[in-house]
């Protein structure tokens, strides 16, 4: 699970109570190298970058400034293996919680993480019954194939029917995507630009998510993507 956790300890001096710096627990990140490697995906690389990070944190890693080298160490294990074709999709997600400890807003709320992973597992993989476990009864998406706002349910049909066909095969984003995540109370925000895996240098992709939190559980509210070339800018 990606934590973070402060913890008040009560001192006898006159300053009164004191926090200890916020710590962010990697269990879930572990939990999902691990994961990719039962998968078959060579991780080695990444597991040893990981080691060496907890190796130095064995609590958890404090959020204090700057995130610490090891941690940039992991990140670029994890873009190299992205580079090779692994899937480190599951990894990248919570490795990016992590990083977000470290920026205005903090980690999401915790099982963020770990909800945002399955449900891109189950998209890629075209299991559109767990896609629709987590998606609000309300749910929209927007993306290019369609042109307009497209309803969950029919867009989980499309889906069902390709993949039916074993005619789904998505492609994945491309290592070095540039995503942030905001969380605000029950609700948080994804944002970022990537590009397909092998499509080439060709223009950027923008994606972008809306998840709101209601009874407990995490659920994706809308969801926009557009993996058409960006238009040309005009030459000054």
């Amino acid at each position: 699970m990606v934590a973070v956790v402060a913890v008040l300890l009560v001192t006898a001096g006159a300053d009164g109570p004191k926090a200890e710096p916020k710590v962010v627990d990697l269990a879930d990140l572990r939990e999902a190298v691990a994961a990719a490697a039962r998968r078959g995906a060579n991780v080695a690389r990444v597991g040893e970058a990981l080691a060496a990070l907890e190796k130095r944190f064995p609590n958890g890693v404090p959020v204090e400034g700057v995130p610490p080298p090891e941690l940039a160490a992991l990140e670029d294990a994890v873009a190299a293996a992205a580079a090779k074709g692994e899937n480190v999709d599951g990894i990248r997600t919570h490795l990016k919680a992590v990083g977000a400890a470290f920026k205005p807003g903090g980690v999401p709320d915790l099982g963020f993480a770990r909800v945002r992973a399955a449900y891109y597992e189950a998209f890629y993989t075209g299991d559109t019954a767990a896609m629709a476990k987590v998606e609000a009864d309300n749910f929209m998406v927007f993306h290019d194939r369609a042109g307009d706002m497209q309803p969950g349910k029919a867009w989980r049909e499309e889906i069902g029917n390709l993949a039916a066909a074993k005619q789904w095969a998505p492609r994945r984003l491309a290592a070095g995507a540039d995503e942030e995540i905001r969380t605000a109370g029950p609700t948080a925000v994804v944002a970022g630009v990537g590009r397909l895996a092998g499509a080439g240098p060709d223009g950027a992709r923008s994606f972008s998510e809306v998840w709101v939190k209601a009874d407990g559980r995490w659920r994706l509210q809308t969801l926009h993507y557009d993996f058409r070339p960006a238009p040309a800018q005009p030459k000054k």
